[in-house]
């Protein structure tokens, strides 16, 4: 929704590094800086909001406290990682996941222990490289988008 200009305490990640690889250089208009791939182990990041395992967003006791009502009466815990409703061919493309925070915003990278979330730069001058061994093993925009404008634009492409 975020990309949308909709307000969200939701961020989205994948179980895929190829994935997370491809969003993190897909878009040429920044390959003047360095990119990241952010890892998040999610059993790591729940633990420190005392919960032992990732609940699913369909209808989990686990996310009760993270609902509007109880976030605007101040209920405060850890940010949390949890698994998106696979419904639509984008988010079972995508292998979605979340994680979920209060509104108080702690960046996931200074939550608790901080052995939960690794941060891999990826040189600027290496993205058009990358870009390429991506579509080599087929992680694409068709891929990760499988709809029409991505279909769309792969066939465009080709007549190019």
């Amino acid at each position: 929704m975020r990309h949308h200009g909709v307000p969200t305490r939701l961020l989205d990640w994948t179980e895929s590094p190829l994935i997370g690889l491809y969003f993190a250089v897909s878009n040429p208009a920044h390959d003047g800086d360095d990119a990241a791939l952010w890892a998040i182990h999610p059993y790591e990041l729940n633990q420190e909001a005392g919960v032992d395992i990732i609940p699913g967003f369909d209808d989990d006791i686990e996310l009760e406290n993270y609902l509007p009502s109880r976030a605007a009466k101040g209920a405060t815990s850890s940010p949390l990682a949890a698994i998106g409703v696979r419904n639509s061919p984008r988010m079972y493309a995508q292998k979605g996941m979340f994680t979920i925070s209060h509104r108080d915003g702690i960046p996931l990278e200074n939550v608790g222990a901080k052995k939960h979330i690794w941060r891999y730069v990826i040189p600027k001058n290496k993205k058009p490289q990358i870009r390429e061994q991506l579509k080599i093993v087929r992680v694409d925009r068709l891929a990760i988008f499988p709809d029409l404008d991505s279909v769309a634009e792969v066939a465009t492409e080709a007549f190019e």
